[in-house]
C-alpha cells in the first residue's frame, strides 16, 4: 500500500509505512535451524499472499485453508483496502517469505519469523 499510495498520489491521515525488507538473514535462519522441513519458500510481492498460496496449492494438488482474522495486518492498510476496494490478502508484500513447512517444524519457523517481524503470523495455515 505504501509504494502504491506513492505512485498513484494517494494520500491518508495516517502513514502507511512499506513492508520492504531484506530476506537473506530470515531465510538463512529459517534454513539452518531446519533444512529438510522446509517443503516450500514463496515471495508474495506479485498477487500477495492468496495468490501466493493459490499457486503453492495448485502445483501440489492441495487446498490451503488460512484464517484471515488471525492475518496481521495493519489498521492504517486495512483502512485503505477498505477506501480503495482492494482485498488485503492480494495486495502485494514485499520484503516478505511465505513458508511451508512439515507441521513439527512449524513452531520453530514461526519463532524465527516472530524475531525477525513484529507482525508475523499468529498461525499456521493448514493444507487439505
Amino acid at each position: 500500500m505504501a509504494i502504491m499510495s506513492v505512485r498513484e498520489g494517494l494520500e491518508f491521515e495516517s502513514q502507511i509505512r512499506s513492508d520492504c525488507a531484506a530476506l537473506n538473514g530470515l531465510i538463512a535462519e529459517v534454513l539452518r535451524r531446519g533444512r529438510s522441513a522446509v517443503h516450500a519458500m514463496r515471495d508474495p510481492t506479485r498477487g500477495g499472499l492468496a495468490s501466493t498460496l493459490n499457486e503453492i496449492a495448485h502445483s501440489s494438488g492441495v487446498g490451503i485453508a488460512i484464517d484471515e482474522a488471525s492475518l496481521p495486518v495493519r489498521t492504517e492498510v486495512q483502512s485503505a483496502c477498505e477506501l480503495l476496494g482492494l482485498d488485503p490478502v492480494y495486495v502485494a508484500n514485499e520484503g516478505k517469505a511465505v513458508f511451508i513447512v512439515a507441521p513439527e517444524a512449524a513452531d520453530s519457523v514461526l519463532k524465527v519469523l516472530r524475531a525477525h517481524f513484529r507482525w508475523a503470523a499468529t498461525r499456521p495455515a493448514s493444507a487439505r
